[in-house]
């Protein structure tokens, strides 16, 4: 009778343990998934080197230049012909051409896409526009870490203002001019009698001969003169529009509020903890299974190379099965949207970068339980069973 109740323990604690293991599985693999997720995603290191290995710091003006293009050429009648605003009498057609009221000023609908990229490349030179990405990334992240009160995330815009209040910038508007058609007789007389308060667009009306420019060139590094004169060194956004805008609190449309903050933060702890689970489910498989250190070693072992297998598995087909989601279900969605090629070419690969980064993390983890789950089943081999009786 004792060794039918002593046998019915046993068995019962196995099934315990075989319940324990699987659910230590289930968990350890959420958990590879969580705790990766929100260490990487939360990291701004990430997202800086997601956008040096797009190289937008050098696409940036031909990313910028090919949406403005866009932009310009935008309809909305095109994609709702049926809105009564279009059907109106007067209203611009369904093509891509938008109404001649509409867009961008005139001088700037004369530039193609490569005007826009020279005019671009002159004002936003690479390393600012990196050094502001950068800066804008981790202001993001020291808010998100609660590392500041509210959201307010400041662009300097002293560089860009010294440019074009140089040289540089006086060299962009002549880049303007020139795209223009030539100017007339009449024109040329008009732009010669031009006084030092004149506006620019009066200025790009057309495109003066090349040995007229000289003569217009201080007239314009005047007119930029007065231009940046009003631009503060930094613009704020989320916080204000100059130096001295009050900071937004996080309530009222800075950001998070105080709840999303709380739960944000919570959630995050949760994740960084998420591994503790499959430890303490491990332990009570050891301690419900384990008769001696060869079922330990088994008890153990075996669950881990579950474990190591199903992770390396989901880090292996994680970026082939995002890339195949993308090209059957959103490819075509983003064609048809109003972002350019670029803009989702670029989308997509910071994506794409974001994703392998995170599926390495997961699949080296995922390596080393798999390799301490094989070492211990190796080491079971070792262990001689102890003598029945």
């Amino acid at each position: 009778m004792r060794k039918i109740l002593t046998a019915i323990i046993a068995a019962l604690a196995a099934f315990i343990a075989f319940v324990l293991a699987v659910l230590f599985v289930i968990t350890a693999v959420l958990s590879l998934l969580l705790f990766n997720a929100e260490r990487q995603l939360f990291n701004p290191a990430l997202y800086k080197a997601a956008l040096t290995e797009q190289n937008i710091y050098d696409r940036f003006s031909a990313l910028v230049a090919e949406e403005m293009m866009r932009a310009g050429s935008y309809n909305p009648c095109r994609e709702t012909p049926t809105d009564p605003r279009c059907l109106a009498e007067g209203a611009p057609d369904t093509g891509d051409a938008p109404s001649e009221d509409s867009g961008p000023p005139p001088f700037m609908k004369s530039l193609d896409q490569k005007d826009w990229e020279a005019i671009l490349d002159t004002i936003l030179p690479p390393g600012w526009v990196q050094a502001q990405a950068e800066s804008a990334i981790d202001q993001l992240f020291a808010y998100l870490n609660s590392e500041s009160a509210a959201l307010k995330i400041t662009i300097s815009t002293k560089e860009i203002r010294e440019r074009l209040d140089s040289d540089a910038g006086a060299e962009a508007v002549l880049q303007l001019s020139r795209a223009q058609p030539p100017c007339t007789a009449e024109q040329l007389t008009s732009m010669a009698l031009s006084t030092p308060d004149a506006d620019l667009s009066q200025l790009l009306a057309c495109s003066p001969p090349e040995d007229s420019l000289t003569a217009v060139k201080p007239l314009i590094r005047q007119t930029l003169a007065e231009v940046t004169a009003e631009i503060p060194d930094q613009a704020v956004l989320g916080g204000g529009d100059s130096d001295n805008a009050p900071t937004a609190p996080s309530d009222q449309g800075g950001g998070f509020g105080p709840d999303q903050r709380r739960a944000l933060f919570l959630v995050r702890w949760v994740l960084r903890l998420s591994p503790l689970a499959p430890l303490a489910l491990l332990l009570l498989v050891g301690l419900f299974g384990a008769r001696s250190r060869r079922g330990l070693l088994l008890w153990w072992g075996v669950p881990l190379l579950i474990v190591g297998l199903i992770g390396a598995s989901i880090a292996v087909a994680a970026l082939p099965v995002m890339n195949w989601a993308i090209a059957t279900f959103a490819m075509d969605k983003l064609r048809a949207s109003v972002a350019s090629a670029g803009m989702i070419d670029l989308g997509l690969g910071i994506g794409r970068y974001i994703a392998r980064s995170l599926a390495l993390w997961i699949g080296g983890e995922a390596g080393v339980l798999g390799l301490i789950g094989v070492m211990m089943l190796v080491a079971a081999g070792f262990v001689r069973p102890k003598p029945s009786g």
